[in-house]
């Protein structure tokens, strides 16, 4: 037998270290479904090292994200001078994290932290564009344009490279 006990946060404990050759979050899952199968009533498995930080890392991400959208919020509503248009603005960010999600779902892909970055910069660019479309609208509507005119004029211009 071993010659020590080991113990985790006041608790018998057994390690095992694994380097997987599957992507993290899948690899999660997998043991985390194998534990509860194997285990008996009364033990648990608890993952931490890279698991952890994955999960931990994972938060962070979402916190950073609803942060951001109430900032953004904020700053476009005093540049525009509106509580609407920020709105009208930020209905694009949702869309696109959804289009891309399922976009990696679809091309077989995981969510991992580079996914994640790239969704954040997908959300960004997808700002941008609005931000633009609706500033190019503003600017034909005080030139006198109608609005439904102002928008056809503006989306054909918003959606060329």
């Amino acid at each position: 037998g071993p010659a020590e006990i080991s113990r985790f946060d006041l608790n018998y404990a057994g390690f095992f270290f694994i380097n997987p050759s599957m992507p993290l979050a899948e690899a999660m899952v997998r043991a985390q479904e194998i534990g509860s199968e194997v285990l008996p009533t009364g033990y648990s498995l608890d993952l931490t090292g890279q698991a952890q930080e994955f999960e931990d890392t994972a938060g962070y991400m979402v916190f950073a994200l609803v942060v951001s959208l109430v900032l953004l919020y904020m700053v476009l509503a005093s540049q525009f001078d509106s509580f609407l248009q920020p709105l009208i603005i930020m209905v694009a960010q949702p869309l696109a994290a959804i289009g891309g999600v399922a976009a990696l779902w679809l091309l077989g892909y995981t969510i991992n932290m580079f996914s994640m970055i790239g969704m954040l910069l997908l959300v960004g660019l997808v700002a941008k564009n609005s931000i633009l479309l609706v500033d190019l609208t503003n600017q034909r509507r005080a030139e006198g344009v109608p609005l439904k005119e102002a928008l056809m004029e503006a989306c054909p211009v918003r959606l060329r490279p």
